[in-house]
């Protein structure tokens, strides 16, 4: 193969200097571009990983309050229920007592005596005011 049959093929099937400086510069440009996107990758893998740890907290918190909130509301359920009997309970006692609050109350209407206040203050009745008032004249 002779000089200018190289030369023409080469020629032909690469490119000349202006075109290979053109292409370096296209390739420098490129290599600049994949490197701020690299930069601008990692910056968001970064933002990622940390809002991905933000929800795996913030659901970890939802658990925890989540349980709380179940314990204290069953607490309350139990508490409510212990309540009510109390209540059931206060109300048969209630009823038991009655017949005996009603007969002190017609003892001491009856029976007006200065020991009746003392008597009042420790069986933990209102203030007695008798209804049957004697005339002192």
């Amino acid at each position: 193969m002779d000089e200018q049959k190289l030369v023409k093929l080469l020629k032909e099937h690469f490119p000349s200097k202006e075109e290979f400086v053109s292409l370096d510069k296209k390739v420098d440009t490129l290599d600049w571009k994949i490197t701020a996107l690299n930069g601008a990758v990692a910056t968001l893998d970064g933002k990622v990983s940390f809002l991905d740890r933000e929800v795996r907290s913030l659901r970890q918190e939802f658990l925890i309050f989540k349980d709380e909130t179940v314990k204290s509301f069953n607490d309350a359920s139990v508490s409510l229920k212990v309540i009510s009997n109390n209540i059931e309970d206060l109300k048969a006692a209630n009823n038991e007592i009655e017949p005996s609050v009603k007969a002190l109350d017609k003892l001491l209407e009856q029976n007006p005596a200065e020991r009746i206040d003392r008597l009042e203050k420790h069986v933990g009745l209102p203030v007695f005011i008798p209804s049957l008032v004697e005339d002192e004249g």
